[in-house]
């Protein structure tokens, strides 16, 4: 099946936002990448392939949880594939006006008739929002970005932006991936 178009509906609005530099990272962002230094283990923000684990923990009963005697453990470990999704910049947001901010997937993933995956990822910042349209090819082994939004649209670090994609998207009949942005409520004085 081939994507032959892609439709959004969005609402934008015009406003100006200063860009902040690494420097300024605000201290949520700093204890967050503080924890990923220290938590990320298989380095998997360090690469750009697959990681694959199939770990005998994954078998494991968590002490916490009491299960009950109705449930059956797996043999064999499941195979997890696990990588981060490319064109996630900046990893790591400046201090400064926004909601929110933090790169996610808002939406449900997709599933063409030929197997293909379809995802946004977004910074859901209320200025200068980056949405990504991302496919997951599992015959091909491979993750990318099949489309920015905000670039598609002609959304600027100035421009108040829809922040994500947000509810389900589809595949027409036709071929049509379809998506809608998200708008929330509009900048106060507080911001």
């Amino acid at each position: 099946m081939k994507i032959t178009r892609v439709i959004f509906w969005f609402s934008m609005f015009i406003f100006s936002v200063a860009v902040f530099a690494d420097d300024n990272l605000s201290e949520d962002e700093k204890k967050r990448r503080a924890l990923n230094e220290k938590y990320d283990k298989l380095r998997l923000r360090e690469k750009t392939d697959f990681v694959v684990d199939r770990s005998p923990e994954f078998l494991k009963m968590p002490v916490e949880i009491e299960m009950g005697s109705d449930y059956t453990v797996a043999r064999v470990p499941p195979e997890i594939k696990m990588m981060i999704v490319p064109d996630i910049v900046p990893e790591y947001f400046p201090e400064g006006p926004a909601y929110m901010t933090a790169w996610a997937h808002w939406c449900h993933m997709t599933r063409s008739d030929d197997n293909r995956f379809y995802f946004s990822v977004s910074d859901h910042r209320g200025f200068g929002c980056q949405i990504n349209l991302y496919e997951y090819s599992p015959a091909r082994n491979v993750v990318y970005k099949a489309l920015d939004v905000d670039e598609l649209l002609g959304w600027t670090e100035q421009t108040y932006t829809d922040g994500k994609i947000h509810g389900f998207m589809g595949i027409m009949p036709d071929g049509t991936l379809w998506g809608a942005t998200h708008f929330g409520v509009s900048p106060d004085s507080s911001w």
